[in-house]
């Protein structure tokens, strides 16, 4: 059983060096923790350190949770995401499932503003054997990985923000309890985006930079084995520039690098990982690419996504706005527009937006694998 665990492990290891955005140093455990999220947008590709887009977005870095409404005009959000990481794999069909909410309470109090998150990521092995040592089959397990985490932020006069993460994950990559590690990691973030406005709000501009240590915490043991393996323990930095003309249009520019701690080693830090990429929206379509490249797993791969965005209350907005010629920023024209404020009460509940976001994603590596992805995500906000 030994053999086949280890085996198993080594097919795991396999087929998250080709999918994975973190480039993992040999000894790291429990990759779900690595894993991108996805979300409602393609917009970053793999990075997430500096992209507040979506309720997962504080999976990546929790500082950005007070945000979200700077984005999607909305307080509640939910979001979710599911990939078939290995298109066309029968034998093993590797998923991985994410889901997100979160609540964004605007001046809670004076100048402050404070995001909260739950989320919830697991990735499916799929189906193997448990064999004796004489080779035969005794047998059947499902391995699968799940974290489950909650988030906290706070954003001070819309420009700092900070924020932490508390995960816990569970993995099951062998059959009894020798294939079992359970444990808890912790992330912490630090966001900076001061916007800029011309021309009385009707342009726009956001510098931001951001960074994360992100897995921080218990290394998992198999099974209460006194060998142990680190989380992917990482260093993320990003850095992004915005442009927003009123509500209909949007682009970004972004730069995120990614080094994860070598465990037993001297030289502290790995080769990092780097992510940039371009992309925007224009009323209900979005568009990016993003090209990352590691260095020490030897990997250079193109993400080319595109987006449908049907959000009904920015639509409302641009066509309110062009109408009655206000060309004021996003929140002072949502504030004229609604009767009631957007952080009371009762704004929360009659102020529904149905935002529905389906995008279409093809990657191309280095190695010549290609794989079409279709994600789709759905948040209702407020």
């Amino acid at each position: 059983m030994k053999t086949e665990f280890r085996r198993w492990v080594w097919h795991v290891g396999a087929f998250y060096f080709f999918v994975s955005a973190s480039a993992f140093a040999q000894g790291s455990a429990i990759i779900t923790l690595g894993m991108p999220t996805g979300g409602e947008s393609v917009m970053g590709g793999e990075a997430g350190v500096n992209e507040p887009f979506g309720a997962l977005a504080g999976w990546n870095n929790p500082a950005l949770l007070p945000s979200l409404p700077d984005h999607t005009l909305g307080q509640i959000q939910a979001s979710w995401s599911h990939w078939d990481l290995m298109p066309g794999s029968a034998e093993y069909g590797p998923e991985h499932t994410t889901r997100a909410l979160s609540l964004t309470l605007p001046r809670f109090i004076e100048s402050w503003d404070m995001g909260l998150g739950a989320y919830y990521t697991r990735t499916d092995f799929g189906e193997s054997q448990t064999i004796d040592p004489e080779g035969e089959v005794t047998g059947t397990f499902e391995s699968s990985e799940w974290v489950g985490g909650a988030g906290l932020g706070f954003r001070w006069k819309s420009w700092l923000g900070f924020g932490a993460n508390l995960k816990f994950y569970h993995s099951e990559l062998g059959a009894g309890e020798e294939g079992k590690a359970i444990g808890w990691v912790g992330d912490f973030g630090l966001h900076l985006g001061p916007t800029f406005k011309t021309l009385r709000g009707l342009i726009e501009i956001k510098p931001s930079a951001a960074w994360v240590l992100q897995n921080q915490g218990q290394w998992a043991s198999y099974g209460g084995s006194e060998y142990k393996d680190p989380p992917p323990r990482t260093f993320n930095q990003g850095y992004a520039l915005d442009f927003r003309w009123m509500d209909c249009f949007w682009a970004h520019g972004f730069f995120q690098e990614n080094r994860e701690w070598l465990p037993n080693s001297r030289g502290g830090l790995a080769e990092p990982v780097t992510v940039r990429g371009f992309g925007g929206e224009f009323l209900v379509f979005g568009y990016s690419r993003t090209y990352l490249k590691d260095e020490w797993g030897k990997r250079d791969k193109m993400q080319e996504g595109m987006d449908f965005v049907l959000d009904g209350k920015r639509l409302w907005l641009t066509f309110w706005r062009m109408y009655h010629g206000d060309f004021t920023s996003s929140r002072e024209s949502l504030l004229k527009t609604f009767p009631l404020k957007a952080n009371s009460l009762f704004g929360v509940i009659l102020q529904p937006n149905p935002r529905f976001v389906f995008s279409q994603v093809q990657i191309e590596s280095s190695q010549g694998i290609m794989q079409a992805q279709k994600r789709m995500g759905f948040s209702l906000t407020y």
